[in-house]
């Protein structure tokens, strides 16, 4: 039996989609940075201080996985996982 998601995997998740939803799309952003030598593309958030909501940085929530690494991924069951190209598609927004 496949493990279940841990309640801080969860907790990124909701987070994203609150982000994602809210009404301040600058909150959200996406960086190219480094993983052991290798470049990555990264799905952050911005951090506002609680005080007087002031800029304090920014928390990386996802890592977008390279083609390389799509490959690689396998489901619980050992069925890769669906690749299709971006051309003319949109996700449920």
């Amino acid at each position: 039996m496949p493990e279940p998601l841990t309640d801080r995997e969860k907790a990124y998740f909701d987070t994203i989609k609150q982000v994602a939803q809210s009404n301040r799309p600058n909150d959200l952003a996406l960086w190219r940075m480094s993983s052991e030598g290798k470049p990555v593309a990264v799905v952050l958030q911005r951090i506002l201080s609680a005080a007087d909501a002031t800029e304090v940085g920014w928390q990386a929530l996802a890592i977008i996985p390279s083609d390389e690494v799509l490959e690689r991924l396998r489901t619980i069951d050992g069925s890769g996982s669906e690749q299709f190209d971006p051309e003319d598609l949109e996700g449920a927004g």
